[in-house]
């Protein structure tokens, strides 16, 4: 687990490199040409279908008088942003964003993966119950096999909890399904 860790972590910083390398960006931080963008004519108010026109009127005058009187633009909040983040610490630091949100998304514990850890005695005496049970002539033994083990499962652990939790049938269902495989593989059964 600690290896993916560290090659995930590989991964993200050749893909900045790469990125990096790809944009060539001069020392006052402006925008290289092939990102360059055209401003998109929104067109007139008057053109706005469907609007309460003096409501559009007033939001518009709003925004001139803000942007008169302080001097504030989005456009200079944007070129301000661009150049802190076209900066080696701006870089490193989408990097580590960039690294701690793939951390987040692809190292995430299934929740079978609980289900597993914490019931696995359960599981494992679930899965025995179910073989001895359920006899190998009856139509659809394996899903016969299943259901017996889920509903062995699920009452035995609901029983041991005074206050029993919300139990994920179908995460309980791949927990056994893949303790049903390792024993399988292990030759245990």
């Amino acid at each position: 687990m600690r290896c993916s860790r560290v090659m995930a972590t590989l991964l993200l910083m050749v893909c900045f490199a790469t990125a990096s390398s790809m944009f060539h960006f001069d020392q006052q931080g402006t925008v290289p040409s092939c990102m360059a963008a055209e401003p998109i004519d929104v067109g007139e108010a008057s053109e706005l279908p469907a609007v309460d026109k003096p409501a559009v009127e007033t939001a518009l005058a709003d925004v001139a008088n803000v942007e008169a009187s302080t001097g504030f633009t989005v456009q200079k909040l944007l070129d301000w942003i661009w150049e802190k983040m076209n900066t080696s610490a701006g870089m490193e630091l989408m990097a580590i964003a960039c690294a701690f949100a793939a951390g987040k998304i692809f190292l995430r514990k299934p929740k079978w993966k609980v289900y597993y850890d914490e019931y696995k005695g359960h599981l494992v005496s679930a899965i025995k119950f179910a073989e001895k049970t359920i006899p190998n002539n009856v139509k659809n033994r394996a899903a016969a096999k299943a259901d017996a083990a889920l509903n062995y499962a699920l009452g035995v652990i609901q029983a041991g909890k005074s206050k029993a939790p919300a139990l994920d049938k179908a995460s309980l269902g791949q927990a056994l399904n893949v303790l049903h495989a390792e024993a399988e593989a292990e030759k245990t059964l």
